[in-house]
């Protein structure tokens, strides 16, 4: 009886996002990078998918498309918090679209994973578009209310305006409504800031 019921336990599927047993990788030597996988046991010819999230979020934000991918066979699914959000480490150091594509780099790297599709919601399109073109990884490049994800590099004084206005956006007492307001669905999922 107690072995019938060890073999239900370890045949239940995890139902929602939350219930995925995290796992986390370390960068830099310290910082610690948090994510969760699933299906990881699917064969080579899966096809992977990684969601980053956004300026303000964690990987909760992805629950609605975990829900819609998860009965997938051939579809592996990984969701990142990016260090300085949700359980990853939150270290003082320059957050940059290089730091962030590094911590992408290694999780699907320990993973052994090569090809992804990458899914960037606002923040995380930039962050996903500087994984495609600075590490080994090939795959496409899926923009959910994507920002500066026509960035060329060249730092011009329109660009740099835009950047501080939205920056600025920020500052101050109203902070807390500024996020607050930004918490609405965008494109039918609910864009999980936390206020801060």
């Amino acid at each position: 009886m107690l072995f019938a019921l060890l073999l239900v336990g370890c045949g239940k599927q995890s139902q929602t996002l939350s219930e995925l047993k995290s796992e986390y990788v370390t960068i830099d030597d310290s910082i610690r990078v948090h994510y969760k996988i699933w299906n990881e046991s699917v064969g080579s010819d899966a096809k992977t998918i990684c969601f980053v999230h956004g300026f303000g979020c964690d990987m909760n934000t992805w629950e609605k498309q975990f829900e819609a991918f998860r009965d997938g066979k051939d579809l592996q699914l990984v969701f990142i918090d990016l260090p300085g959000y949700g359980l990853s480490d939150k270290p003082h150091v320059e957050y940059t679209f290089d730091f962030f594509a590094h911590a992408i780099d290694e999780v699907l790297n320990i993973n052994s994973i090569k090809d992804a599709v990458f899914v960037g919601h606002s923040l995380g399109t930039p962050v996903c578009r500087q994984t495609l073109m600075t590490t080994g990884h090939k795959g496409a490049l899926v923009d959910v209310d994507g920002v500066y994800c026509f960035y060329d590099g060249t730092e011009t004084p329109e660009y740099v305006e835009a950047v501080n206005q939205f920056g600025h956006a920020f500052d101050g007492d109203n902070c807390r409504e500024v996020i607050t307001a930004r918490n609405t669905p965008i494109c039918g999922f609910e864009h999980n800031a936390t206020p801060y």
